[in-house]
């Protein structure tokens, strides 16, 4: 149902309310279902490592988290600047980093070097031979690259905000592959032209930084 109203998203007994580009909107409340699925195991297993990990750090430890987190303030899914916890920022860095097959260690803060842009570009948009090509050159900073990827949907969807996890590269250079249509049929089934997929792209440094990436469009042909 569309409604003027303050701007406001969450939910509130059998009540959701969200925007979209025609204004704010509140709909009934659904409840997810819980598939179970096998990428789920494995983020619900880094969180519990993470959880772990926070309860065995030392007083001093968790304050250098704190500090970290009130310096370096993230943007959320509606552009608003936020400021974490100590414990927020190190379950998500510890997320990011073991999803990146990268070490992660609970005792030290990440440092503030930039991580470039992962920046990439459609190599091919052909179905059986798509190609998602990087930009950057990654091989000093041993940067990961992760692609994201939305399930496939219509050619007429322009807005996305479902994103999950199909692709790391490690080191990548320029020009190299870092989603084909191998890695993109494997996490969402036989690929077919017509469809169209939402890409985002994030690089993760080993120092437990990570940078911007580039949000991208296809469709496939």
């Amino acid at each position: 149902m569309k409604m003027l109203d303050v701007p406001q998203s969450g939910s509130i007994a059998g009540q959701t309310s969200s925007r979209n580009r025609f204004g704010q909107y509140r709909r009934t409340r659904a409840v997810p279902v819980n598939v179970n699925s096998s990428a789920q195991t494995v983020v619900r297993g880094y969180l519990i490592e993470a959880s772990q990990a926070w309860r065995n750090l030392t007083d001093a430890q968790r304050d250098s988290w704190n500090s970290y987190a009130l310096d370096h303030p993230r943007v959320d899914s509606l552009g608003q600047t936020i400021t974490l916890t100590g414990h927020q920022i190190f379950v998500s860095t510890a997320i990011m980093m073991r999803s990146s097959e990268l070490e992660f260690d609970p005792t030290t803060v990440p440092g503030n070097i930039a991580v470039p842009v992962a920046l990439a570009e459609v190599g091919s948009s052909a179905a059986s031979t798509f190609a998602l090509n990087n930009l950057v050159d990654f091989t000093v900073s041993e940067v990961v690259v992760q692609v994201w990827s939305s399930p496939p949907v219509s050619a007429g969807v322009n807005f996305q905000g479902d994103y999950r996890l199909v692709a790391i590269t490690a080191a990548p250079d320029v020009d190299d592959p870092i989603c084909t249509a191998a890695l993109l049929g494997a996490k969402w089934g036989t690929l077919a032209a017509g469809q169209k997929f939402f890409f985002r792209t994030v690089g993760v440094s080993p120092n437990g930084n990570f940078g911007g990436g580039v949000d991208l469009a296809v469709i496939l042909t």
